[in-house]
C-alpha cells in the first residue's frame, strides 16, 4: 500500500459536501492499493484541545483541535458597531500576513502536524490539499518546497476563475473589493506553482482553472455513496404527490417556470389527487421569500422547513415522487451535492430548467428523469407523469446501469488511485 497525506479542513462529522468528498476517498483509495493518512480539524461535538488519532483498516485520521483566535470571538458575539468593524480589519490583516506567515492561520496546526508526520514517515509519498479553505493551497506549496515529494491541489470549487462573483446576491467584501481579488489571484498563481497538478470536479472547471494556472488537470466528482442509501429502510411513499426539492437555492437558479407550471397542474387535478412541493432545508429567508411570493394563494400545496440533518432529508426523499433540480443560469460546470444523492436516491429527477451541460448530461445518460425547459413543458411533464401515477400507481422506474455507476464515489475515487499512482510510477 502506497501512503499518501490528505489535508482537509472538513471531514465527517461535518456533513458538508467537501467532508464527504474526502471522506469516500480514505473508504475506498484501498482499492487502487494507496492508504490514505488524513489531517483535518475536529468536528466533534466537545470539540476539545486533544489532537484525537484514529486508525481505520483502510486510512488513518488525525482530528486537530480549533483555536479561536480574537477575529473568530468577535464574529460569535453581538458587538458594538465598532468592535465588528475591528472583526472587519482583523480578518483584513489575516487575508494579507497569510502571504507571509503560516502564524496567523488559525488552524495552523493542520500544516505543523503535517510537517511532523512526513519527517517521521518517509514512505508518504505524495500529498493532496483538498479546498475551501483555498489557505490550504499554502500547505501543499510549503510541504512541498520543504519535502519535495509530488502534491495534488484539490479545487471543490474554482478560486480567482469563479463565476459566482458577478451574480446577484454574491456580492460582499471578498468579491468586490479590488485589492482582496488582486491578493487572491497572486496567491493562486503562486502557490499553485508548486502543485504537479490539480483536480476538480467538473470538465469546465478542468479546463477553466488549468488555463489560468497553467498546471495539468483532473476532474474528480462528487457522486453518490450507495452505503448511505441502503442503511435506510424503504419508505412508503407520502399520501400526497410529492415534488421535493433539497437544500439551498440561489437567485441563479430560476425556478419560476417549473412553479408556474406547477400552479397549473395542481389546478387541472383539483378535487382528484393533491400536489404538493417540499422543500426541506430551505433556510435564507430571501429564498424562501422568493417561493412564497410565486405560490402565493397555494400555502395548502407546499411545505418549508429549516435545515434538518441529512437522515431525516433522506427519509423525505425516499417518500417522494419526484426530485427536483434547478440548473444554474449563465453558468456553466456547476455540478451540486444534490444531483448525486438524487441519482444514489433512484428516484425520478426533474431538472427545470435544463443546462445544457453537465446536470443534463447526468440526469440523461444515467436515465434518471426528465428535463424541461419552460412552464408548458412543467405543466405537460407533470400532467403526464401524474396521469400514470393515478392508474399505475407508478413513476418513472430507475434502473442501476454502468454510467450511473459512473458517478458513485466508489468510481470516482478509482480515478483519483489511478491519477496518484500514475504520478508514483512515474516519478
Amino acid at each position: 500500500m502506497r501512503k499518501v497525506l490528505i489535508i482537509s479542513y472538513f471531514f465527517p462529522p461535518s456533513n458538508i459536501t467537501g467532508a464527504y468528498r474526502v471522506f469516500s476517498w480514505a473508504k475506498y483509495l484501498n482499492q487502487s492499493s494507496i492508504y490514505p493518512v488524513i489531517i483535518t480539524r475536529r468536528w466533534d461535538k466537545e470539540l476539545g484541545s486533544e489532537i484525537i488519532h484514529e486508525k481505520h483498516e483502510n486510512y488513518e485520521l488525525y482530528s486537530l483541535p480549533y483555536n479561536k483566535n480574537l477575529r473568530d470571538r468577535i464574529s460569535e458575539k453581538k458587538s458594538p458597531r465598532i468592535v465588528k468593524l475591528f472583526g472587519k480589519f482583523l480578518t483584513l490583516f489575516e487575508v494579507i500576513s497569510q502571504n507571509f506567515t503560516t502564524k496567523t492561520i488559525p488552524y495552523k496546526n493542520l500544516y505543523y502536524q503535517s510537517v511532523k508526520l512526513l519527517e517521521a514517515n518517509p514512505d508518504i509519498k505524495l500529498i493532496v490539499t483538498s479546498a475551501k479553505p483555498f489557505i490550504l493551497f499554502k500547505f501543499g506549496h510549503d510541504l512541498q518546497k520543504k519535502f519535495k515529494i509530488p502534491w495534488i491541489a484539490d479545487y471543490r470549487d474554482d478560486w480567482s476563475t469563479s463565476q459566482w462573483y458577478s451574480l446577484e446576491g454574491n456580492q460582499d467584501l471578498y468579491t468586490t473589493n479590488k485589492i482582496l481579488k488582486a491578493i487572491d489571484y497572486n496567491r493562486e498563481m503562486k502557490w499553485l506553482t508548486r502543485a504537479t497538478c490539480f483536480t476538480t470536479i467538473s470538465d469546465f472547471y478542468t479546463k477553466r482553472i488549468g488555463d489560468f494556472i497553467k498546471k495539468p488537470g483532473h476532474t474528480v466528482m462528487n457522486g453518490f455513496d450507495e452505503d448511505e442509501f441502503n442503511e435506510f429502510e424503504k419508505e412508503h411513499l407520502f399520501e400526497e404527490f410529492t415534488i421535493t426539492y433539497n437544500g439551498s437555492l440561489y437567485f441563479s437558479q430560476d425556478i419560476k417556470p417549473f412553479l408556474e407550471g406547477f400552479i397549473d397542474t395542481i389546478k387541472h387535478f383539483q378535487n382528484i389527487i393533491k400536489i404538493r412541493i417540499y422543500f426541506p432545508g430551505l433556510a435564507d429567508p430571501h429564498q424562501k421569500k422568493r417561493i412564497e411570493s410565486i405560490l402565493k394563494g397555494y400555502e395548502d400545496n407546499y411545505i418549508i422547513t429549516d435545515r434538518m440533518s441529512k437522515d431525516k432529508v433522506i427519509k423525505i426523499q425516499q417518500k417522494s415522487h419526484l426530485l427536483l433540480m434547478v440548473s444554474h443560469q449563465g453558468l456553466k460546470g456547476v455540478t451540486s451535492s444534490k444531483i448525486f444523492e438524487y441519482v444514489g436516491i433512484q428516484k425520478p429527477i426533474i431538472l427545470c430548467p435544463g443546462d445544457k451541460d453537465v446536470l443534463e448530461k447526468i440526469v440523461t445518460e444515467t436515465k434518471s428523469g426528465f428535463v424541461w425547459n419552460s412552464k408548458k413543458e412543467a405543466q405537460k411533464g407533470l400532467i403526464t407523469i401524474i396521469d400514470n401515477f393515478i392508474i399505475n400507481k407508478t413513476t418513472l422506474n430507475i434502473k442501476n446501469n454502468e454510467e450511473r455507476e459512473f458517478y458513485s464515489r466508489k468510481t470516482q475515487a478509482k480515478k483519483l488511485g489511478l491519477i496518484i499512482n500514475n504520478i508514483l510510477n512515474n516519478k
